[in-house]
């Protein structure tokens, strides 16, 4: 069923970005109580991605940034669809600003176990780009074909929120010698390019990251890029240097957030970050 969905969103999803791109100025913009932005695309996107899953599984329990898809229960057993319509919205409302998509994610008892993210313009020639894990221990696809995983590139996505100072990991990355990414585009995106390598399937110069690391990260910009991490075989940290492999939070509260995020290699995390070491020697 999941190989369905992911196809049928793959398919439909492009036409309806593609028809809000066209007219940015009409887009109709405001903030939200947190700052970020809210569009009517990321609205109008998050009801088509949940009518599609309720077509295919009429009782899910979806769990929608936008709130489309209720919360039914805090999501501890069973399967839970997670739906973030836009990430990135910033880069969407931005003509020639290419790092944003639309992300689902499936827990199944706290556990996610399949992703999808689909970046509609961030392929060659401004083409769909589709990465997608399909259950428990399935490789990374891009576009249908097994993805190559990052390498080793001195890389490291550690942003943060406008305005928030520097903090300890990224005084420590840049101290072992880590170029650092500040900036924020699409937090799901990065993720993604910290599991693997989409260079060869874009025209923009996207290398790889190491590392990812995020504080207050919400669970519709992070769960997708834990499966994804966890399929390339890197591993997944909470604040306390915790292995985090499961959803650690509360869904029925409206923003569930993780203190922190960090996903790196076994080794680079006992190197970089001393909380994580005594869990990374014992993974």
């Amino acid at each position: 069923m999941l190989q369905q969905l992911w196809s049928e969103l793959a398919s439909s999803l492009p036409p309806i970005f593609s028809e809000f791109r066209a007219d940015l100025p009409a887009v109709e913009v405001h903030r939200k109580r947190d700052q970020t932005i809210l569009s009517a695309a990321d609205t109008a996107i998050e009801q088509f991605v949940v009518a599609s899953i309720l077509r295919l599984d009429d009782r899910a329990v979806i769990v929608a940034e936008e709130g489309t898809g209720g919360r039914q229960h805090d999501g501890s057993t069973g399967r839970v669809y997670v739906v973030d319509p836009i990430d990135g919205t910033a880069e969407f409302i931005q003509r020639g600003h290419l790092e944003f998509c639309s992300v689902v994610c499936v827990l199944e008892d706290r556990r996610p176990v399949a992703a999808f993210v689909l970046a509609p313009e961030l392929g060659l020639d401004r083409t769909p780009l589709c990465a997608t894990v399909t259950g428990p221990q399935q490789p990374i696809l891009i576009n249908g074909q097994e993805a190559q995983l990052a390498g080793n590139t001195w890389l490291a996505s550690a942003t943060r929120s406008k305005d928030s100072p520097p903090n300890n990991i990224q005084m420590w990355l840049a101290e072992a010698g880590y170029t650092i990414k500040a900036r924020t585009t699409s937090q799901t995106l990065d993720m993604l390019r910290t599991a693997a390598d989409i260079s060869t399937v874009t025209d923009m110069a996207l290398p790889s990251f190491d590392v990812f690391y995020r504080r207050d990260q919400k669970i519709w910009d992070g769960v997708a890029g834990m499966c994804l991490a966890r399929a390339a075989g890197k591993l997944v940290y909470g604040e306390s240097g915790n292995i985090r492999d499961q959803v650690d939070l509360d869904l029925t509260v409206p923003e569930p957030t993780f203190v922190s995020t960090f996903v790196a290699p076994r080794a680079v995390a006992q190197k970089i970050w001393p909380a994580a070491a005594p869990a990374a020697s014992r993974a």
